[in-house]
């Protein structure tokens, strides 16, 4: 049976009484970083060393240090002290699926060293918008964000708590924020750079619009193709009108197919219909199907070229910019261990590099095919 002593009314156990003499070590000694192995506290304080691990185990859920296993015990800065779960929250969606799975498993074996595990928690827009203050509602020390999902309400409120985040999608407002993304500045470089090589010269891009912190990426986009395709850029070639939620709020489970047929539309509106087009793996199927239901051959019609991550590559024979999301995530975990351990690193962006695969599906530019006769039929949505 624990011995326990008493404090006025207050009754409490040795460890805890031993937890606050190891405070006043720590303050006494200037100790920052890496605590002392609990052997040599253990002779230096004269204590058993069974009470001295319970004691830290008490300093840890009071914030004042980090257990990080075989690693050693780490010293929290003062504004950073919190109660420790030991649990570190991914933010996104799709993390209930095989693939969203598998990716928390690998985050967990990275983070099971340090005495961490990952945990998954859904991102649900109109549920984070309603209750800003959700994410305090779960027992985590930091949190992760998969793509983009951190948004400004979250992202204050987080930092007034001292609760450390880190962001898989850039945000050009928080030059505090730790940020891991692709490179797609030299991804979508080579890609825009190959299909010039193929003659092509009106290059679509397809992709969903952003939120509000999120829109830079389609500045930085636009930027881009304007950049490499000189006088044959044309800003009406860049379809970025709605919102995915907003679509699968209106047509369920069909909105890809939906949206597909809305971007065909739009293309066959305009005086040329573009010779290739860049999208996302969102609707890549859907899109891929209804250009050969109205006659379109690919790539001898047009060129199609996805941005897809490198866990969802289905065939290689598809010409997509592939950039390795687990390797963001996996250096978004490091880096919060890396905050929780009370390390000082710089914020920043860290650019994880992507790589261009050919494939098949891109081709010559067929610069005599505005939109296909076959075209004029009658699509309805």
């Amino acid at each position: 049976m624990e011995t326990m002593i008493f404090y006025g009314w207050i009754m409490k156990p040795i460890y805890c009484q031993l937890s606050e003499k190891i405070e006043q070590y720590i303050v006494d000694n200037a100790i920052r970083g890496r605590m002392p192995g609990t052997v040599r506290l253990s002779n230096e304080l004269n204590v058993n060393r069974v009470t001295l691990i319970k004691a830290m185990h008490e300093l840890e859920r009071r914030g004042v240090v980090t257990i990080c296993g075989t690693k050693g015990t780490f010293v929290n800065d003062k504004q950073n002290r919190r109660t420790r779960h030991r649990v570190i929250g991914l933010v996104g969606t799709g993390l209930e699926g095989r693939q969203g799975q598998s990716v928390i498993a690998e985050l967990n074996r990275i983070a099971k060293p340090f005495d961490y595990r990952v945990v998954g928690i859904i991102f649900e827009e109109n549920m984070f918008k309603e209750n800003p203050g959700l994410l305090l509602n779960f027992p985590v020390d930091g949190l992760l964000f998969r793509y983009s999902t951190l948004r400004r309400e979250q992202e204050e409120l987080l930092r007034r708590e001292n609760i450390p985040m880190v962001s898989t999608a850039r945000r050009d407002d928080c030059p505090w924020l730790d940020m891991v993304d692709c490179d797609i500045e030299a991804g979508y470089g080579e890609l825009l750079r190959y299909l010039k090589s193929l003659g092509h010269r009106r290059v679509a891009f397809v992709t969903f619009d952003r939120s509000p912190e999120y829109r830079p990426y389609l500045d930085c986009v636009r930027a881009m193709f304007e950049r490499e395709l000189g006088r044959d850029y044309d800003p009406d070639l860049f379809y970025a009108k709605e919102f995915a939620s907003d679509v699968y709020r209106k047509y369920g489970e069909k909105y890809r197919e939906k949206c597909s047929i809305q971007v065909l539309q739009y293309f066959k509106s305009l005086k040329r219909f573009p010779t290739a087009i860049v999208l996302g793996m969102d609707i890549w199927g859907e899109l891929q199907t209804e250009l050969k239901k109205i006659g379109f051959r690919i790539p001898q019609d047009i060129s199609l070229a996805a941005i897809q991550a490198k866990e969802m590559v289905v065939d290689p024979n598809l010409s997509a910019v592939v950039y390795d999301e687990r390797e963001m995530l996996e250096w978004g975990i490091k880096r919060l261990i890396d905050r929780l351990m009370g390390k000082q690193v710089t914020p920043g962006c860290h650019l994880i590099k992507m790589y261009f695969n050919r494939g098949a599906t891109c081709g010559p530019a067929n610069n005599n095919v505005y939109f296909h006769q076959s075209f004029t039929k009658k699509v309805s949505i």
